[in-house]
C-alpha cells in the first residue's frame, strides 16, 4: 500500500480480474502522487486511484461504479461524511472506495481534470468551501446531480 510505502510486492497466481484491478489501483497511486503530490483527504487518495481504473482488462472501473452507486442510492453514506477523514474509517471501505471513485469519476467525466487538481489538496475542514469555490456549486448539488447521472447508468 503506498502509505505504507512498501519496496515490494508479492503476487500469487492466478493473476485474475481481481488481483489485476489491486495493482492498477495501487499503481495508480503513485502516477498520481508523483504528478500531483500527497492528496488532502482519504477520499481523494482512494477514491482517485480507482476512478482512474482503465477497464480495458477487467471490469472494475467507472462504469461498474457507477452502475453500482445508481443501483444502491440509499445504502451508502452521503459524500459530506466521506469527506471527512475520521468518518472515512468509520465506513465500510469497499462501499468507501465505490462511491468515491463513482464521484471522482463522474467529476473527471463531466468536468475537467483541472477543477478536480485544484481541490485534490483539500484537507477534510475545507473540502467542501473549496468544491463550490472551484466548482460553482455545492457538494450537496453535486451529489445530486452525479446520483442522477449514476442511475442512467
Amino acid at each position: 500500500h503506498v502509505e505504507a510505502l512498501a519496496d515490494v510486492v508479492h503476487a500469487v497466481p492466478p493473476f485474475d480480474a481481481n488481483l489485476m484491478a489491486l495493482v492498477s489501483h495501487e499503481v495508480n497511486h503513485v502516477i498520481v502522487w508523483n504528478g500531483l503530490g500527497r492528496p488532502g483527504t482519504s477520499f481523494l487518495n482512494e477514491g482517485l486511484a480507482s476512478a482512474l481504473l482503465s477497464e480495458r482488462f477487467h471490469n472494475s472501473g467507472p462504469s461498474f461504479f457507477h452502475h453500482w452507486v445508481g443501483t444502491h442510492i440509499g445504502q451508502y453514506p452521503p459524500l459530506s461524511r466521506l469527506i471527512d477523514d475520521d468518518e472515512w474509517r468509520n465506513v465500510e471501505q469497499a462501499r468507501a472506495y465505490t462511491v468515491g471513485a463513482s464521484f471522482l469519476a463522474y467529476l473527471l467525466q463531466m468536468y475537467d481534470a483541472d477543477k478536480l487538481r485544484k481541490i485534490y489538496s483539500s484537507d477534510s475542514a475545507d473540502f467542501s468551501s473549496r468544491f463550490q469555490s472551484v466548482y460553482g456549486i455545492t457538494l450537496d448539488q453535486a451529489q445530486n446531480e452525479w446520483q442522477t447521472f449514476s442511475q442512467g447508468r
